[in-house]
This record gives structure tokens, C-alpha cells and sequence, in this order.
């Protein structure tokens, strides 16, 4: 049997999001759990099943990397690399920030500049730009480890969209109601989506895929 299925795995967060591609024929699993170990190998099994495929029909593993939770990252990083050393299947991984941004882009590819936040710890967080020009999307300025009150006196002036993972948290930022320039794209894009795992995944197509963390190891916790 010819290998014909893509698999897209989140742990980041508090969320397992698992998406399963093969032809046409796409399913998902989202939920908030707080052990991944005792489900994400039963649910992928039960999900190839009912593709009626198994792990053996995998060609690509896509995973979104980090930043976020040291130990779930760190899982199916060890899932994906275990993976293909037996299997030889490709590997993508794509970070939140390009995930989140390609939301934005799969609904609307006009030019337009993206600021992307996701919760690191507490009052901390992570602020990240990318830009849709000519139809292309890409990253122009790397993920920073700001302060809520950081991030609010950098976006006063801002121009373009603001998105962030709303499954995961939500954020103040009430503060900047006066920036008549500031959009937020719709609730139901304000997350990771289980199909733009693997969509971002391909579209980067970045093989690195190893955690990223933008922060000490020993900080990294869910909220």
C-alpha cells in the first residue's frame, strides 16, 4: 500500500489537536486535557482506523513546536523523530506564530501586516510579526518575550491585524480600542486549527522541527 496519509499534531497548550489527511478525506480531534501520554496514542489509533490506514500509511508528520509546554513538545518531537527514523516519512514543523498567521492568510492573502501573541507565563507573553505581501506570507520580525504592558505600548501604533490563540487564553487589550487601525480576525480562526497544521506546515515547509523554546526549559508550564 502506497503511503498516502499526512497527520498534524498541537500539544503546545493545553489543547491536543490531532488532524488526519488522506485524499479528500480529512478528520480531526480537539480537546483540553491535562495528560496527553494517556490518550494522544489511543486517539491516533482510533483515528487511522477509521481511516482505514495505520501507521505504517504515514508520509508526513507535521507538528506545531513551540513555544509552549516542555513536556508535550517534547513528546511528539519524540514521537515525530522515532517516526521517521523507522518509517522514513517526512517531518514539517511550523511554530505557533506561523500557524496563527496563516489563519489570517488562508482567509484573506491581501497585503496587510500581522502581530501575533501567545501566552508564555502569567503576565507573560510572546509577540511575533509576519506580513502577507504579493500573496506571500513570511516573518519580519523573530518572537519576542514581552509584558503584557510591552506589548500594549508596542501595538499603540500599530497598523494591520491582531491574532491570538483564544482556546488558550485571552488577553486585555482593551487598551487599545483608540487604534482605530487594529483588526481582529473572527473568533473561529482565533485558535490552531486542526487543518492548518498541516496547511501552514506545507506552506513554510520548514524542516526543522525540533521545540522551540523562547524560554529556560524550566519555566515552561501551562497557565
Amino acid at each position: 500500500m502506497n503511503k498516502d496519509v499526512i497527520c498534524g499534531l498541537s500539544c503546545y497548550s493545553t489543547f491536543l489537536k490531532i488532524v488526519l489527511r488522506k485524499g479528500d478525506k480529512e478528520i480531526s480531534f480537539s480537546r483540553k486535557l491535562v495528560n496527553f501520554d494517556d490518550i494522544i496514542f489511543k486517539q491516533f489509533n482510533k483515528m487511522l482506523s477509521k481511516m482505514d490506514s495505520s501507521f505504517k500509511d504515514i508520509d508526513t508528520i507535521c507538528i506545531v513546536r513551540g513555544p509552549g509546554r516542555f513536556t508535550a513538545i517534547r513528546s511528539i518531537y519524540t514521537f515525530a523523530t522515532v517516526y521517521q527514523a523507522l518509517s522514513k516519512c517526512k517531518v514539517l514543523g511550523v511554530d505557533v506564530f506561523g500557524c496563527l498567521s496563516y489563519n489570517v492568510f488562508k482567509k484573506d492573502n491581501s497585503d496587510k501586516d500581522i502581530a501575533i501573541i501567545s501566552h508564555a507565563f502569567k503576565n507573560e507573553y510572546y509577540l511575533g510579526f509576519y506580513k502577507i505581501r504579493k500573496k506571500k506570507l513570511f516573518e519580519y520580525k523573530k518572537p519576542r518575550w514581552l509584558l503584557l504592558e510591552d506589548i500594549i505600548n508596542e501595538l499603540r501604533n500599530f497598523k494591520g491585524v491582531v491574532i491570538y490563540d483564544k482556546d488558550e487564553f485571552d488577553i486585555d487589550l482593551s487598551l487599545l480600542e483608540k487604534n482605530e487601525n487594529i483588526s481582529f480576525p473572527s473568533t473561529n480562526l482565533m485558535k490552531i486549527i486542526p487543518s492548518n497544521i498541516i496547511n501552514s506546515s506545507f506552506y513554510f515547509l520548514c524542516e526543522k522541527y525540533e521545540p522551540i523554546y523562547l524560554k529556560p526549559a524550566k519555566f515552561e508550564t501551562s497557565k
